[in-house]
């Protein structure tokens, strides 16, 4: 049975993790609709500066490379929100360090999907994620992969929105190739 508290929810399913994950240069990014009053959920779909030229990028990451955090920080009265996404781009390849040499000193936001469908975005144009990126080789006869460990991380005031639940992101993404 599920726990049922007003005013609080506690799905009975609550299975852990993200599956997929979107970033885009903050400045591509057009201005974020408002939220839906009395929520924290978007009012409508992110939209790019220039439709059909910009886009968020999918990177391609194994499932057990990924997650997706929120956890508060401070002292009272200075309180904030580090948002932060962790993921492993699989491979030691020469795209990938193009990607992660592009990556260092940009200032991103990320549509987060998990494995539930639920979608959250991650940074704002007022506290965009940054990105810290290292080559991670894995150690010989174990279960590691190799490749580009990718943290992107922002301080923000509030705990990120939900995506527009009617939202159709199909249009403003596109497969990670390159930034």
């Amino acid at each position: 049975m599920c726990l049922d508290i007003t005013a609080f929810e506690s799905p009975c399913e609550n299975p852990p993790g993200i599956a997929r994950v979107f970033i885009a240069d903050v400045g591509k990014v057009d201005v974020f609709p408002a939220l839906v009053p009395n929520t924290k959920e978007l009012s409508a779909d992110l939209a790019m500066v220039t439709p059909g030229t910009d886009f968020f990028y999918e990177v391609p990451f194994p499932p057990e490379e990924g997650i997706a955090d929120q956890e508060s920080k401070g002292k009272t009265g200075g309180r904030y929100v580090e948002q932060k996404i962790d993921i492993l781009m699989p491979g030691i390849s020469l795209q990938n360090t193009i990607n992660a040499d592009s990556m260092m000193n940009g200032r991103y936001i990320a549509i987060v999907e998990y494995v539930d469908g639920k979608r959250k975005v991650f940074g704002n144009h007022t506290n965009p994620l940054r990105a810290t990126v290292s080559e991670k080789s894995g150690k010989q006869n174990s279960d590691e992969l190799r490749g580009m460990r990718i943290v992107l991380a922002a301080n923000s005031g509030k705990f990120a929105p939900f995506y527009y639940t009617a939202g159709n992101i199909t249009p403003i993404i596109k497969i990670y190739t390159t930034l």
